[in-house]
């Protein structure tokens, strides 16, 4: 590694000093829907999709007798297909997410050929609504006890064929819950709860110590100017050079 780049890097790292990024928590806002029924999204932060507001779906107190996981009161009812919530945020290059929530099935009208879905799906800002390029989702459906809290964990969003993170020109995370009819004579209602989308590590932790500082620096100065997969941040050549070097500092000081 020449001494001008060590030493761009160095005075990079003194003008971030006091700029940190951190991990670790939920990045969905009311994702307990603890702010109460509201329409609006500005109150309660959640978009409808595509139903009609007081028909087919809610956010209230609708499963007070269902026992105490979750404890809170107020959850997301969806009772129709084609109907449900979701939040957008935006997302990070090269960072991992998880995401999980928690599903009641029915209450007086429990899942039957339908499935309760909290689905995450990765898109470019620019998409049009309904355009991604890829999601997953965890559900429960019929074959779940009725008027149990199932608490679901996704797998971490990773979508680069490196192993990367999210790629390099995607921009937001959509977190979606609604109902799936997998039979047009399927019915059922669904409440959610405790949804929750969380940043666990980000690509240039090479280390995996849950920050990115020097020694995550130095190990991509040991392969300077080389071929490299693991690497390579950027992930369009497998060449170490002032490309990666800046989507590292880009993550400097990051912690989880």
């Amino acid at each position: 590694m020449n001494k001008k780049v060590l030493i761009t890097g160095l005075i990079f790292w003194v003008l971030v000093m006091t700029s940190s990024s951190f991990g670790g928590h939920n990045l969905l806002t009311n994702g307990d829907f603890e702010t109460g029924w509201a329409w609006d999204p500005n109150i309660n932060y959640w978009t409808l999709w595509w139903g009609t507001q007081g028909n087919n779906l809610d956010i209230g107190d609708h499963t007070e007798n269902y026992g105490e996981n979750p404890p809170e009161n107020e959850d997301a009812a969806v009772f129709w297909v084609n109907n449900g919530w979701y939040q957008e945020i935006i997302v990070v290059p090269g960072a991992r997410y998880e995401f999980g929530g928690s599903i009641i099935n029915g209450g007086a009208f429990p899942l039957d050929l339908t499935r309760a879905l909290i689905k995450a799906e990765v898109g470019d800002i620019n998409d049009l609504p309904g355009e991604y390029w890829w999601a997953q989702e965890i559900d429960i459906d019929e074959t779940n006890e009725p008027n149990v809290w199932f608490v679901l964990q996704g797998d971490t969003i990773i979508n680069d064929v490196n192993d990367s993170g999210i790629p390099v020109g995607a921009t937001r995370i959509r977190i979606s819950l609604s109902l799936f009819f997998d039979d047009p004579s399927g019915t059922g209602h669904a409440y959610f709860d405790d949804v929750w989308l969380e940043e666990v590590s980000r690509s240039a932790d090479f280390n995996v110590d849950g920050s990115i500082d020097f020694l995550d620096f130095a190990e991509l100065a040991g392969v300077w100017k080389q071929t490299s997969v693991t690497y390579d941040l950027v992930g369009n050549d497998d060449f170490i050079d002032e490309k990666d070097l800046e989507f590292l500092l880009n993550q400097w000081l990051w912690e989880h």
